[in-house]
């Protein structure tokens, strides 16, 4: 594990990386963090969004299918992408909807589906990285 501190004006907050099985659980109290990343690392957000408090983000994308899989979670919400073709990394509030419409019409988008080939849906427009906040 590490451990950090930062401050950004006045506001300083304490920030731990946990490196380690996301699949199982962790030391950590089911909504007290403020952020989890799922990078190329699979299902992360099946196993982890219960750490986030109200109002926190996941930050995923679509490589291993956790964007996929968190939009099935009626937990979160989408609230912001970054899009692919940006080279700024800035993320956009608009439209985000249409960010999580499958490619193909006749996709039926469920979990199982998900688990079974280890990877989301095609979107058709997709994102470098998907924002969603626990409700």
């Amino acid at each position: 594990m590490i451990r950090g501190r930062c401050s950004r004006g006045s506001a300083a907050a304490a920030w731990r990386f946990l490196q380690a099985d996301y699949t199982q659980p962790r030391d950590v109290p089911d909504r007290s963090g403020d952020l989890v990343i799922s990078l190329y690392a699979g299902f992360v957000s099946e196993y982890c969004t219960r750490y986030l408090r109200r109002g926190g983000v996941l930050l995923a994308n679509n490589g291993d299918g956790d964007a996929s899989m968190a939009s099935l979670d009626a937990g979160c919400g989408l609230v912001a992408v970054v899009p692919s073709h940006e080279s700024s990394y800035l993320a956009i509030k608009e439209e985000v909807a249409s960010y999580l419409e499958p490619h193909a019409a006749d996709v039926e988008v469920t979990a199982e589906l998900f688990r079974s080939t280890g990877r989301g849906v095609r979107y058709r427009t997709p994102a470098a990285a998907y924002l969603f906040e626990r409700r």
